[in-house]
């Protein structure tokens, strides 16, 4: 045993310092160096110098190892990837789920508006004069014909006020209404037309136009009013 010149604790014959105080228990040349083993078994030594006098040795202390886990273990679950931390005690969170945003569709422009007014009254005319022109062929005098007329475009001219508040997204574009437009206009022109036609070999001619002209211009007019404010 190898007792301390300072302290006097009793110390093991090969220490070189004290393992109470931490002060040199020898001064003879082999105090003086020390090796240190190099990792994994080697057999090579690395010369240190010890620290100077007075120096207090701090005392280790090892740290502890955790029960229940292989230090050694891959910290990565391979059975259960969604899982995988580095902690088991830290909760799984899924990622957020990202939907797709819906579109944003603009509402009607001021062009868009005056457009579509300027159609409507187009086909409220046509159905309006089809209205009057339809109750002509059942013999109606000319006030009946005039209130047909002025009850179907009062009825019409509110609807456009309704519509014009209420709808303010156009379920159709501007380019859209407007071929459909064009193409109830022709198609309208020519069904006129063979209606026409048609009508002089009728047994009552008048009548029969009156009845297939009014109709068809109350149709399409009533189509072409619907489309344009769509």
């Amino acid at each position: 045993m190898k007792t301390c010149p300072h302290c006097g604790k009793a110390n093991d014959p090969q220490a070189i310092y004290c393992e109470l105080c931490g002060k040199v228990l020898q001064s003879s040349e082999a105090a003086n160096r020390y090796t240190v083993a190099q990792s994994h078994g080697q057999s090579l030594y690395q010369e240190m110098t010890p620290p100077a006098a007075g120096f207090n040795t701090p005392i280790y202390s090892e740290t502890p190892i955790v029960e229940g886990r292989d230090p050694y273990s891959n910290p990565y679950n391979l059975e259960r990837p969604y899982e995988q931390g580095f902690s088991s005690n830290i909760p799984y969170t899924p990622a957020p789920l990202y939907y797709a945003q819906p579109t944003i569709s603009q509402g009607r422009s001021v062009g868009g508006i005056i457009f579509g007014i300027i159609f409507y009254l187009i086909g409220l005319t046509s159905a309006s004069i089809g209205a009057g022109g339809f109750t002509q062929a059942f013999g109606s005098n000319d006030s009946i014909l005039t209130i047909a007329f002025l009850l179907v475009g009062l009825v019409g001219l509110v609807a456009l006020v309704v519509v014009t508040i209420l709808h303010k997204k156009p379920f159709l574009k501007w380019w859209m209404r407007l071929l459909i437009v064009i193409g109830l206009i022709i198609v309208g022109f020519v069904v006129l037309i063979i209606a026409a036609v048609a009508s002089d070999f009728t047994h009552n001619p008048d009548r029969t136009l009156d009845l297939y002209l009014g109709g068809i211009m109350f149709v399409f007019g009533a189509l072409i009013a619907v489309f344009a404010v769509l």
